[in-house]
This record gives C-alpha cells, sequence and structure tokens, in this order.
C-alpha cells in the first residue's frame, strides 16, 4: 500500500503493534482509517511518542527500541536494549528522555527500568530497591519529568505487583503503594498519565492517583462494553500539557480482535473501533501532527 502522504503526516497519527504478525499498523487517529504500515519486527511491543512526533516502538524479542519521525517509514535510530526484552516506553517531554520498562529474558533474573538520555544512546538502569526478580511491565512520565513504573513477580501460587515512582533528578525508584477502596493492591501493569493524575489500568478499570510521597485514591474510571482491555493504552492530548480526552487501547473478545476508543474521563462504552486490520494489537500511541 501507499505510505502515508505529505497531507496526512499533518493529522494526529495512530501506531497500534501487532505482536503475532510483527507489523506495526499506522492509522489516521481521527478517521481510523490504514494509512501505512511498518515491517521489519520479530515481537513490537509498548509505544511512545516525543513531543516532536517521533514514535518509538519496543521490539521484545529482539531486543531493541526504533524511533521513527512522525509519519516516517525510515528508521531515524535503533537502540540496543541488550539482555532485556523492551515491553513499553515513555518519554520526558521535558528532557527528551527516554524510559524504558524491561522484562529479563531468563525468568530467575530481574527487569529493570533503562532510561536514555535526550532518547539515544547508552541508557542508564534502575532497578528495585530491595532487589528480587521484578519484571517491570509499563511507565509513563507526568509533563514536570516524574515517572511512575509498574512491575511484577509470580511464584507458583501467587502473582505480586509493585509500584515505583522517580521523582525528577532522582537516582533511586521508591516503592509506591496502590491501593483502591475495598481492595488492599491494584493488580495493574499497564499506566499513564492523563494530564492531572496518574493512571493504573487494572481489566477495564482505571484507577487514578495523585503521587507525592504517597498515592491518593482519586477515583476510577469504568470502560464498559463487549471488549475486554488485553494491551496498551494511550491517552489523546491535543497538547502534552493538555487533558487527556480520549483513551485509545488493545482490546478484543473470544472472536474478535479490536482497537478501541473511549471518551475520557466518562468511560463507559466505546464510541468507535478499529476492527482490521489487526493480529494481536497490543502496543498502542499516538503521534500528534502539526501543532
Amino acid at each position: 500500500m501507499d505510505w502515508v502522504s505529505a497531507g496526512q503526516k499533518k493529522h494526529d497519527l495512530l501506531y497500534v503493534s501487532n505482536v503475532k504478525d510483527g507489523l506495526v499498523n499506522v492509522y489516521d487517529y481521527q478517521h481510523r482509517t490504514l494509512v501505512g504500515i511498518l515491517t521489519g519486527f520479530t515481537s513490537p511491543r509498548g509505544e511512545c511518542a516525543n513531543a516532536a512526533g517521533d514514535v518509538y516502538i519496543t521490539d521484545a524479542f529482539a531486543g531493541t527500541i526504533t524511533e521513527y519521525e512522525h509519519g516516517g517509514k525510515k528508521p531515524l535510530q535503533v537502540l540496543a536494549d541488550d539482555y532485556y526484552e523492551p515491553l513499553s516506553c515513555a518519554v520526558d517531554h521535558t528532557t527528551g528522555n527516554l524510559a524504558v520498562a524491561n522484562s529479563s529474558t531468563y525468568s530467575n533474573e530481574g527487569g529493570n527500568l533503562a532510561i536514555y538520555p535526550g532518547g539515544t544512546g547508552k541508557p542508564v538502569f534502575y532497578g528495585p530497591p530491595s532487589g528480587g526478580a521484578i519484571q517491570f511491565g509499563g511507565c509513563a512520565y507526568d509533563d514536570h519529568g516524574n515517572l511512575f513504573t509498574s512491575a511484577g513477580a509470580s511464584t507458583t501460587y501467587q502473582a505480586f505487583y509493585y509500584y515505583y515512582y522517580l521523582p525528577k533528578k532522582s537516582t533511586q525508584l521508591r516503592l509506591i503503594s496502590i491501593s483502591a477502596p475495598g481492595s488492599s493492591q491494584v493488580a495493574g501493569t499497564v499506566a499513564f498519565w492523563d494530564g492531572q493524575y496518574w493512571v493504573v489500568v487494572s481489566d477495564n478499570k482505571l484507577y487514578r492517583y495523585s503521587i507525592g510521597t504517597k498515592a491518593h485514591y482519586i477515583d476510577a474510571v469504568v470502560l464498559s462494553g463487549a471488549y475486554s482491555l488485553y494491551g496498551q493504552l494511550s491517552i489523546y492530548q491535543k497538547h502534552w500539557k493538555s487533558l487527556g480526552s480520549k483513551v485509545v487501547g488493545a482490546a478484543g473478545n473470544q472472536s474478535q480482535d479490536v482497537v478501541a476508543y473511549w471518551d475520557y474521563p466518562a468511560g463507559g462504552d466505546p464510541i468507535a473501533t478499529i476492527t482490521k486490520p489487526l493480529d494481536e494489537a497490543w502496543g498502542i500511541t499516538i503521534s500528534l501532527g502539526e501543532q
């Protein structure tokens, strides 16, 4: 198919990674039409975009993070994430730093959080203060350069969830307790910043928090309808300092793989969906066009 046209490059674009066929679909965000496909991945997973609209795509099995300009087909750079499986990423819009949440290739070893200064070069690694075989799954920056990340560990009988906070200029992750009314622990592996609050995704609920020295529960947004979330969520903001107005996520049921749009923070049923061509859609990011 023809690649993204010059006119369409001015539009906001939605990137969707497909785990099974290894393709990354590029859609016109507003009209949900397919405008391009990126190839050459082994297992594309998490995605994120910087303030200029450049998109980073993590490839878990290849152990790489590939950067493309907004609507571009040729990689700007490929970062090596040696010995780890990069599962998600986030960009600090205040510095351009790129954070990558890593799971270890070896189950008896822990993953970490890798931060690439300015989005390039060699990363600085951050591990859990307590050590252990903890695997990192999701991460997000707020508009001040603070970072929040989710992680997990499991035994034969139980799964454990951990959340860490890295204040701007800090050199050590800080363990944060995340709970909700009626629950001693929120079991979430996806997190994002909505322009005002941190959001932890668990099943089809978006738990919102403010975080300082502790996490303070705000409320929960319920995404209803026929589909269950199983991949990444991305928040639509007109500008990186704006409040989010839509969430887009990989979801589905037993017979259909979809990317669904919801009003935010209203939640409720999806307001629109994309149904093809998808093949185990997982990673999602929105790259803003000309501002």
